[in-house]
């Protein structure tokens, strides 16, 4: 007769429940890591990146790109000639005037390239890898969006942000900034906030919000001591001015290395998706020229409304958004307010090169709205160039170099 102790069959229950704990820790894991520096749109990773480098800012490590179908939308025509890969400073927004980070030939859907970071800069303001496909028309479409992981800074997000309005006058606003701290603070030293045009689209021509320092150990321990029903939250009262485009708050981790590309929103109260002004406009004003070149002007008609200064370019486009790359700009307009003792005046200064300046200074009621450029004698026009673009251009507030973001 076979007999087994009754301790055998408990140790071996015992046994099992390890057994299927340490697996289902083990598979976490391997999802956890496998995921790490990819997004997926439509079930599918274009990019893929993990950063090797622990210094922030810097990047070292093997970029993949999985080649897409090449499926273009019927009202594009043409053929896929090349992929190219851009910065981008949001998940749909390119990054002012940086050239590529590469072009690369168009092959077999499916089949995959490798791109090698060793040691490369971060261009101040980059958070994102944006994937284009190019047409042989030289017509670029979006097909590919991955936010920049990088090693250096934190790897956890706050997990949340409430905003309280407790005021407002004109265009000032007062409220009360609640943050739900990120769950590994390690790595995290300050949480920054910024206004943003959308939920994952930060306002890059404003500067932050706020920022805030994170309690420390004993402040954690000694908040969860007096209200230990409450949340452990960090908070901050606000009395600033409100941008007309904002329609979010979004905060993100940061450290002296850098700040993690991903953040939590919260929308604004009593806040509209605003509409593209259509106030402005441009007329082009055309001559009789030979074949293949230009002659006459075109004018930029300004919004009435407009009040601030601002700088303007005009360029040579090949689409209605899409400017020529590697030529510069026909001309220029820096438009600037000065107080003259109780006068405000308005100087206007048209750029055609550095030895072909205008200077016009009138009072700010009788200034000219239109600016115009008039096409030299013997203007040739490029080569794929079907239409004249205007372009406004702010520098970044962070950046003292002269990289700066145009707006079409």
């Amino acid at each position: 007769m076979f007999f087994t102790a009754p301790d055998f069959w408990r140790n071996r229950e015992h046994r099992s429940v390890f057994s299927f704990c340490w697996k289902v820790l083990i598979l976490l894991h391997i999802l956890v890591a496998g995921s790490h520096g990819v997004l997926f749109a439509g079930e599918k990773a274009l990019l893929e990146f993990s950063d090797n480098d622990s210094r922030g800012g810097w990047l070292s490590g093997d970029l993949l790109i999985t080649v897409p179908d090449k499926v273009i939308p019927s009202k594009i025509s043409g053929k896929i000639s090349k992929f190219v890969l851009h910065w981008g400073n949001n998940p749909h927004q390119r990054l002012g005037m940086y050239r590529p980070i590469v072009v690369l030939p168009s092959a077999e859907s499916g089949s995959r390239m490798r791109i090698q970071f060793k040691a490369t800069r971060v261009p101040p303001g980059a958070t994102h890898f944006l994937l284009y496909a190019r047409l042989e028309n030289g017509e670029e479409t979006e097909k590919f969006s991955l936010s920049l992981i990088d090693k250096g800074v934190p790897n956890s997000k706050p997990q949340e942000i409430l905003f309280e309005q407790t005021g407002k006058e004109g265009n000032r606003v007062q409220g009360e900034i609640r943050i739900t701290r990120a769950w590994d603070e390690r790595e995290v030293t300050h949480y920054a906030v910024y206004w943003g045009e959308g939920p994952e689209t930060v306002l890059r021509t404003q500067p932050s919000v706020t920022v805030i320092e994170k309690k420390s150990w004993f402040g954690s321990l000694a908040a969860q001591l007096q209200a230990p029903w409450k949340e452990n939250t960090l908070t901050e009262e606000i009395d600033v001015l409100l941008p007309p485009e904002a329609t979010h708050l979004i905060a993100f981790s940061r450290n002296t290395e850098g700040q993690m590309n991903e953040g939590v929103s919260v929308e604004l109260e009593g806040t509209e998706k605003k509409g593209i002004r259509l106030s402005q406009k441009m007329l082009l004003h055309k001559k009789s020229a030979p074949s293949g070149m230009i002659a006459g002007d075109v004018t930029l008609v300004r919004d009435k409304e407009e009040t601030d200064s601002g700088h303007y370019l005009f360029f040579w486009g090949k689409d209605k958004k899409t400017r020529l790359e590697d030529l510069p700009p026909l001309t220029q307009f820096e438009v600037k307010k000065i107080k003259d003792g109780l006068t405000v005046k308005e100087i206007q200064v048209s750029t055609l090169s550095v030895m072909d300046q205008k200077l016009q200074v009138s009072p700010e009621k009788d200034a000219d709205r239109e600016l115009k450029f008039e096409f030299p004698i013997n203007t040739f026009i490029p080569a794929g160039a079907t239409y004249i673009l205007a372009f406004t251009q702010q520098k970044f507030w962070f950046q003292d170099d002269a990289e700066r973001r145009l707006k079409g």
